[in-house]
């Protein structure tokens, strides 16, 4: 996690998420935090109900970029006190959209980890503040970080990785989750929930890889069948005062379908510990 990059909108809610991201260069011991701001081109009437018939207000794009310069600026030197001393903040005001942003800059500039927040209470936040995580989420190659506003600014001492069997060995996310286990050395809370199949022989095989992989860290193996997948999960984690999940993200099941569904908004806006994804 030598490079770390932060997305702000310079709410309360991103300099949260901004704070969790300078503190983790403490104990990674990073080279770099990015702040990104990623500006917009128009402005609306504040309290007016965002529709695509709106009109908006057309603004100089200019004072924009002044605009969210000064600001990142600003985040920058509140964040240089909770970073790691030998941790460089840099800052970048861009106009594009923003999955794309975060790929490109993933690219050119060795981005190993994006932090960003979310929350909402009104309907209104959760389209706007969601569809921005979930075009993330979607998008994006490498880990992510979705950070509530109300999670601890802490290390995690323990964590519970979401294990999806049939992706298991695909991708990279196990590899990944690995890594971070081996750096972080947590109480490990591996947990596969299932709505009651059973397992196959293939499965079987990987549930003995998995044990064999993790032998050695202070691992414990959960089995639990549900039919709501994300509610067992974030239920669990309560119980066990867990303060992170961590999950691969598929693009056809696992966290991507939890997304798209009741159960997702649920995860969303009620988790009030970070939800790690892993790209596969």
């Amino acid at each position: 996690m030598q490079t770390i990059l932060a997305l702000t909108d310079f709410s309360a809610v991103a300099s949260h998420a901004a704070a969790y991201a300078a503190n983790l260069t403490r104990h990674f011991h990073s080279k770099r935090l990015i702040l990104l701001n990623v500006y917009p081109t128009t402005a609306v009437a504040v309290g007016v109900p965002v529709i695509p018939e709106m009109p908006v207000i057309e603004t100089n794009t200019d004072e924009f970029r002044q605009k969210s310069i000064e600001m990142l600026e600003e985040q920058q030197n509140s964040l240089k006190p909770l970073a790691d001393s030998n941790t460089v903040i840099d800052t970048i005001a861009e106009v594009e959209s923003l999955e794309e942003v975060v790929n490109t800059l993933a690219k050119e500039e060795g981005v190993d980890l994006v932090v960003m927040g979310i929350t909402g209470k009104s309907n209104l936040e959760k389209i706007l503040v969601g569809s921005s995580t979930i075009r993330v989420l979607e998008h994006t190659k490498v880990p992510l970080i979705i950070v509530p506003a109300t999670a601890d600014i802490t290390i995690p001492e323990k964590l519970l990785l979401a294990i999806d069997f049939e992706n298991v060995r695909e991708g990279e996310a196990l590899s990944l989750a690995v890594l971070l286990i081996d750096r972080l050395r947590p109480e490990l809370f591996v947990v596969n929930v299932t709505k009651g199949e059973g397992y196959s022989s293939a499965t079987e095989q990987d549930i003995r890889y998995l044990h064999q992989l993790l032998d050695g860290y202070n691992t414990s193996f959960h089995y639990i069948e549900n039919k709501e997948v994300a509610d067992t999960i974030t239920s669990f984690a309560q119980q066990h005062n867990i303060p992170m999940i961590v999950a691969a993200h598929h693009k056809r099941s696992g966290i991507s379908s939890w997304f798209h569904n009741s159960v997702s908004k649920k995860l969303a806006w009620h988790c009030e510990v970070p939800l790690l994804i892993l790209p596969d």
